[in-house]
């Protein structure tokens, strides 16, 4: 089963406050290479909304994002047919990992 990690959200009234443009991009650049180089070139996730199935297959990708200051995942979420997973930084950042790539 393929997954994709969306767009990182730059938005959000929380948190520790807005961070300089520059520093931003740089700081988020490096998050999304991170992350795909946690992921590897094939991920796999659980599903039937089976917590422990996604935290064995997306372990590594939980560890590079909390090294980033994101939050653990949270447990899976049913939107459709979809299953997804999301983590949040102190800026309100967001990071969602969903079952059909995107």
């Amino acid at each position: 089963m393929a997954v994709g990690l969306a767009p990182l959200a730059l938005a959000g009234c929380s948190g520790t406050g807005p961070t300089p443009a520059a520093e931003a991009v740089a700081h988020y650049e490096a998050v999304v290479a991170e992350a795909g180089a946690a992921l590897g070139p094939e991920p796999t996730v659980g599903t039937g909304g089976d917590h422990e199935a996604w935290k064995q297959n997306i372990g590594p990708l939980e560890e590079a994002l909390a090294g980033q200051g994101f939050s653990e995942f949270s447990d899976p979420h049913r939107m459709g047919a979809t299953e997804y997973v999301e983590a949040h930084d102190e800026h309100g950042a967001q990071a969602c990992l969903n079952s059909i790539g995107s």
